[in-house]
């Protein structure tokens, strides 16, 4: 499994590098035209905003995989052994089950939705999905994390201790 999330990973990384990469080009060519031949292209904003949109959820997935969010470990650093595995696990549990929310909640929202954007006519439920692509892949890789927890194949991160000097 870990293969296929690493593989999911790179693509998920190049899709934000595509959105970011057309963005910053839709962009330029509209100040371009602007200032030179005092004509634009009217979805830029629009499509500048889906892809904003897709580059920003998307890229929860490798930041979740890395383990790269803010965490508050004023607790957790205090924990050790057993009681640390279980609590993490139980707190994983909290995740997916948060997780699993947002998935299920997206998915509504794009069922019922009906509204479209008034200049490209791309509906708002394009805008919802990378939210639950995100959430998905982020509850498939927890749910990895926590068989790893229950079978003692995993490894938490432990920081290196700071030194005082």
């Amino acid at each position: 499994m870990d293969g296929l999330i690493k593989k999911f990973d790179f693509l998920v990384k190049y899709i934000c590098v595509a959105s970011l990469t057309i963005m910053v080009l839709l962009i330029f060519v509209n100040t371009v035209m602007r200032y030179c031949i005092n004509s634009s292209i009217v979805a830029t904003e629009e499509l500048c905003r889906f892809f904003f949109v897709w580059a920003t959820f998307m890229a929860v997935i490798p930041v979740w995989r890395e383990k790269g969010h803010i965490a508050v470990t004023a607790l957790t650093d205090h924990l050790h052994g057993n009681f640390k595995k279980w609590f993490s696990f139980f707190w994983s549990f909290l995740i997916l089950f948060a997780l699993g929310a947002l998935a299920y909640g997206s998915y509504e929202y794009i069922q019922e939705n009906s509204y479209y954007i008034q200049i490209t006519g791309i509906s708002y439920g394009f805008i919802i999905l990378p939210v639950m692509l995100s959430a998905i892949a982020c509850f498939i890789m927890t749910v990895n994390e926590m068989l790893k927890m229950l079978t003692g194949k995993y490894q938490s991160e432990e920081k290196p201790p700071v030194t005082k000097e």
